[in-house]
């Protein structure tokens, strides 16, 4: 016979984790370049590979990499954010055991609220735009690493109201390259040390 009776704490599924309570205001204003938000684009049963998916907020810049499996979520992120290393300031991610290793990006991670979504809205919002080239229900066999980059670059080239009917490609190249200026202009500005 089952046996009810109290149950145990429940152990924490990802390490260390940190709640978007803790994120600073700033990103929920929207008022800073580097902050982005990920996730994997939900799957048929069948399907074993994952589109593991980065936006970045201010400018709604996507970018997407399939990966072999859910598992492999946060190789895929690793991927995404490597070339732009330097100008990363956060990251948001919900609760999912893909997530587990998070540390390895070494970007200061939040995660939502379980099961709120709207926590990361511009990703659910992005989801929904990728969903024209990707109806849900259908399999991503059928798509192939060329397709995934190809929605990718129709999304981020198209002009968006939000952006002053710039596209999230002009807005995210120009702010790569104003923070490259900054970081360039703060070491030429930095004290000598005196022996």
């Amino acid at each position: 016979r089952k046996r009810y009776g109290i149950k145990g704490p429940r152990k924490e599924r990802i390490p260390n984790r940190v709640s978007i309570e803790e994120r600073p205001d700033i990103v929920s204003k929207r008022l800073r370049f580097g902050d982005f938000e990920g996730d994997t684009l939900g799957r048929i049963k069948t399907d074993k590979e994952v589109i593991a998916a980065l936006v970045e907020r201010l400018s709604r810049n996507i970018f997407l990499i399939k990966e072999l499996g859910l598992k492999y979520a946060v190789d895929g992120f690793k991927k995404l954010l490597s070339p732009y290393q330097s100008a990363v300031e956060s990251l948001t991610l919900d609760n999912g055991v893909e997530n587990v290793r998070y540390e390895e990006l070494g970007v200061d991670t939040f995660f939502c609220h379980p099961y709120t979504s709207c926590d990361k809205a511009t990703m659910e919002n992005s989801f929904g735009r990728l969903r024209r080239f990707i109806p849900k229900g259908t399999s991503l066999n059928n798509y192939s690493e060329e397709d995934i980059c190809r929605f990718a670059e129709l999304m981020n080239n198209t002009p968006r109201k939000c952006l002053g009917y710039r596209t999230p490609k002009e807005v995210f190249e120009e702010q790569v390259l104003l923070k490259k200026l900054s970081l360039r202009t703060n070491r030429h500005h930095l004290p000598e040390v005196s022996h």
